[in-house]
């Protein structure tokens, strides 16, 4: 079994609803038996607009184009400001050491980014770290969400003591984020995991 089919049949375990988003390529495998939810797509473009439209935020495993084009479209609209700010995080320094050094190095050395999107990412080795930075984005997000209504409201709103917490940071990486969206080197590619709700 691939990276998605763990992660699916982790989030079906767990009595969460296991979420597969496909993609009708020659040489792509079928939907894996632990997806409870599973839609296929004829284009790209769909696919991704489906993937940000649910999302609380991404956790990419090692892949290769296909998960670079995902990867990099949350962090363009992020970035951008055309979704919530929900954090994206990348499962494997040793993989994706070389991309963000480069980030760092090239894109923002050369001003084609601001140093402040470097910590749009944030880099884990662990199953724990990952969820730790899924758990404090949605809260992140939820008292953001909070504190916006209560400026439209005129009045302050209180975040719950669910809600208060410190930033988790992983070795100066940036701040944390939340979600999946990624890609197996079989080709299961899908968003995946439980769907959770910040209240």
């Amino acid at each position: 079994p691939g990276v998605m089919e763990a992660a699916n049949k982790g989030a079906s375990e767990a009595g969460g609803t296991s979420v597969g988003l496909g993609i009708e390529l020659p040489f792509e495998q079928g939907m894996n038996d632990y997806v409870n939810l599973g839609i296929n797509f004829r284009y790209f473009f769909v696919r991704k607009t489906m993937f940000v439209k649910y999302a609380l935020g991404f956790v990419v495993m090692p892949g290769g184009f296909g998960t670079l084009d995902e990867l990099f479209e949350a962090v363009t609209l992020v970035q951008t400001r055309k979704v919530s700010s929900f954090p994206i995080v990348l499962v494997g320094s040793e993989y994706w050491g070389g991309l963000v050094d480069w980030i760092r190095g090239t894109l923002i050395a050369s001003g084609m980014a601001s140093d402040a999107d470097q910590y749009l990412l944030t880099v884990v080795d662990t199953a724990e770290e990952a969820v730790a930075v899924v758990h404090q984005g949605i809260r992140n997000l939820a008292n953001a969400r909070r504190a916006e209504a209560a400026k439209e409201n005129g009045g302050a709103v209180r975040p719950s003591s669910r809600m208060r917490g410190k930033i988790v940071r992983n070795n100066g990486n940036g701040p944390v984020g939340n979600g999946s969206a990624g890609s197996d080197g079989t080709g299961g590619h899908g968003l995946t995991g439980n769907r959770s709700h910040p209240d």
